[in-house]
């Protein structure tokens, strides 16, 4: 999840990774979600697959794009998928212990499923590996012939796909086979009109600050609206918002704390629920009852605060040792890789690989 060429882009990971590390605290300490959370969510899925189909772009729509660059990526996305989809069933396992339910038949059903049905705190890279796959696909097609029925696949999934499929089957699918077809349209917005990021990226700081509230003005507007077909145009415009905060954010002195953290955004996005789970069991279960309100909020403040610093250290301390791979595809990985699909050599012929060593980690 690195994109040094703009540090506004690493800001705005931060941000977003950080919103999803709330939504999750939240859950794990209250009965209810918290209004406005479920939207959070949802924009800032869109900035990370927006800024992912922006930074790969090169690899996957470019003029040098071919089969080996956009395997390298995917490679990278599900090497991290499958290394911690382990972690996803100890976590979960931890939480149901602490709250006395546990479901181990459940959780062995779940894991084995990942293939099919990703694990909700990881279905993201799972999610990208396909985008990246489709958008290489449909790469020589016009913009608007695959960008039009993305958009309404996206619409209408958002707006109206729970009460078309019944609260039941959405369920069963799971977030990300609800979101594999909602955000394929941020990913390919992000590859194949990559002006909707430079152009932010050119604002002066007053004008994104401008935007950015105005935006952020009208997400509010519409959160006071409550028919679920409003839900496409809050995480569109939230897209926006987010990104022209980014942006302004930039010209302050902490901006660029932001964005190193961003720069690593993969530690925390895959370390925090199991640094929740701790927590949770720390103070006593899901959720914890004894506490008041204003203890609670000190409470989800703590857990939000640690979710995101621990796997931000944990990073810094494994950088440069044998434990980095946890986060980033080890290079041996694509070496042996490249070398499976290398043919033999034909008629003094041999084909290039379809695995290289470019981008040792997922963007």
């Amino acid at each position: 999840m690195s994109s040094a060429r703009l540090p506004w882009i690493d800001i705005a990971k931060a941000l977003a990774v950080a919103a999803i590390v709330l939504v999750h605290t939240d859950a794990s300490l209250s009965v209810e979600r918290a209004s406005g959370l479920g939207a959070a969510a949802s924009m800032s899925l869109g900035v990370l697959f927006l800024v992912s189909g922006f930074v790969v772009r090169n690899d996957v729509v470019g003029e040098r794009a071919t089969g080996r660059t956009v395997a390298n990526r995917m490679v990278g996305l599900l090497w991290l998928y499958v290394l911690w989809s382990p972690v996803v069933v100890a976590h979960r396992l931890l939480t149901s212990l602490a709250d006395g339910r546990v479901d181990l038949s459940g959780e062995v059903l779940r894991f084995l499923a990942v293939p099919v049905r990703p694990s909700g705190e990881l279905w993201y890279l799972w999610a990208l590996a396909v985008h990246l796959l489709v958008t290489f696909w449909t790469r020589r097609a016009p913009a608007a012939v695959v960008l039009v029925p993305a958009l309404a696949v996206f619409v209408t999934v958002q707006g109206w796909g729970k009460d078309v499929l019944g609260g039941q089957t959405w369920h069963l699918l799971g977030p990300g086979l609800q979101g594999l077809p909602q955000f394929a349209l941020l990913t390919l917005l992000g590859a194949r009109t990559p002006g909707v990021i430079t152009r932010i990226s050119a604002l002066r700081t007053r004008c994104a600050l401008l935007l950015a509230a105005g935006t952020w003005s009208f997400v509010a507007t519409l959160q006071t609206l409550h028919p679920p077909h409003i839900a496409p145009a809050t995480t569109l415009i939230g897209v926006v918002a987010t990104l022209a905060t980014a942006r302004s954010l930039l010209a302050f002195p902490w901006g660029r704390a932001l964005a190193w953290a961003g720069s690593r955004s993969i530690a925390p996005y895959l370390l925090h629920m199991l640094v929740i789970a701790v927590l949770v069991i720390a103070l006593g279960g899901r959720p914890p009852v004894a506490m008041g309100p204003a203890e609670r909020t000190a409470a989800a403040g703590l857990v939000f605060t640690a979710a995101v610093a621990v796997p931000l250290v944990v990073h810094r301390w494994t950088a440069g040792t044998k434990l980095q791979w946890v986060f980033r595809v080890p290079p041996a990985l694509l070496s042996v890789l490249g070398r499976w699909s290398t043919p033999r050599a034909h008629s003094g012929r041999v084909s290039r690989p379809c695995v290289g060593r470019s981008a040792n980690r997922p963007r």
